[in-house]
């Protein structure tokens, strides 16, 4: 599930919300077009001509302005991915203080900031996740899979051969893992939503039920996992360019 990471789990902001985000970095303020947003970050467009040069991996200010805020909403975050294109340039970044984030928004504009639209993150190559999947009906089959990527909606999971053989025509699935540091249990439906065949397996990109899972002590545990990976490849990134 590395392929195209958490595209369908993040929001495209309405245009009759008319929402605003000017950068400021090292002194200067660029206004860019939110593509995308999130509890956890936003993606911001910038017309080439008018595009700022933002290091990855430093902190910079975020200022959103919407009919909806009765004043602007400013927030702290780091420019994590930068893409180029013939007319825009595009970063995506990832906000530092969330749940500080949350509190302040009104009702009218939480909607966009979906907490349950986060990153995915992969495991820490020294603390790999073991997942046993098994259908959730029918037959008791079980097979164990790794887990390559999570988000607090879903799951990239790697299976080999003989499991895909027994789970081909299986949609609805029961997964149970555990998360470095605390491994404890989680039981979580969800369902299989893409599937694509590798060298020596496959690996299966699974969506959480939602129903389940919001506002439960599983999806607290998977949202703090989340962030901790985050603040550790941040680290990570940091540290590579000094």
């Amino acid at each position: 599930m590395n392929e195209g990471k958490g595209e369908a789990y993040r929001v495209t902001p309405p245009r009759e919300d008319s929402l605003v985000a000017t950068v400021s970095s090292g002194g200067e303020s660029y206004e860019g077009l939110p593509t995308e947003i999130s509890i956890e970050g936003v993606a911001l467009s910038f017309p080439q001509e008018r595009a700022p040069t933002l290091p990855l991996g430093e902190s910079l200010a975020i200022r959103f302005a919407a009919p909806s805020l009765r004043e602007p909403l400013e927030v702290e975050g780091a420019a994590m991915l930068r893409v180029e294109s013939l007319k825009d340039r595009s970063y995506r970044i990832q906000f530092h203080d969330t749940k500080n984030i949350e509190s302040r928004l009104p009702s009218s504009l939480f909607q966009l900031f979906n907490r349950r639209a986060s990153h995915r993150v992969s495991p820490d190559p020294e603390e790999p996740v073991p997942v046993i999947i098994s259908p959730s009906e029918g037959s008791q089959t079980s097979g164990v899979a790794r887990m390559e990527d999570i988000s607090a909606t879903g799951i990239g999971i790697f299976v080999e051969g003989g499991v895909e053989s027994e789970l081909a025509a299986v949609a609805a699935v029961q997964l149970s893992f555990g998360l470095p540091p605390r491994n404890q249990p989680i039981e979580i439906a969800g369902e299989i939503r893409r599937r694509q065949l590798g060298s020596d397996g496959v690996s299966y990109g699974v969506q959480f039920d939602a129903s389940t899972l919001e506002n439960s002590p599983t999806e607290d545990e998977i949202l703090t996992y989340v962030m901790r990976r985050q603040r550790e490849e941040l680290a990570v990134r940091v540290q590579t360019r000094d």
